[in-house]
């Protein structure tokens, strides 16, 4: 059986970790390649995504709900994907959110305000 010397053991050890670091890099790429920056800043006027669910006996189609409640204010950043989001009126926290299920609000909803 042969068997490595100090040097070839080392040589063998690198090769390994380079192949393992570059698997690594390219995985992480393949990851993240659709990933985007939060594109949301404190204070911001966002809308967020409203679930509604039918209701037969009052006759009520979710279909025919608006797909979106707000506009809201981001009061605060709770971690990376999750926002405490405010009445901009008066700065009292409604409820927390997803950044997925925040959207930038139509021009015509600001002006309600």
């Amino acid at each position: 059986m042969d068997t490595l010397s100090g040097g070839q053991l080392e040589e063998l050890w690198e090769k390994l970790h380079g192949n393992l670091e570059k698997a690594r890099r390219g995985m992480e790429r393949k990851y993240n390649q659709d990933r985007v920056a939060n594109p949301y800043n404190m204070s911001d006027l966002v809308v967020c995504r409203h679930y509604v669910h039918s209701r037969k006996a009052e006759h009520f189609s979710s279909k025919l709900s608006m797909p979106f409640d707000g506009p809201y204010k981001i009061l605060k950043f709770l971690g990376p994907v999750t926002v405490l989001l405010g009445d901009p009126a008066n700065n009292l926290s409604v409820k927390k959110a997803n950044l997925s299920e925040l959207q930038q609000p139509l021009i015509k909803w600001i002006r309600r305000l």
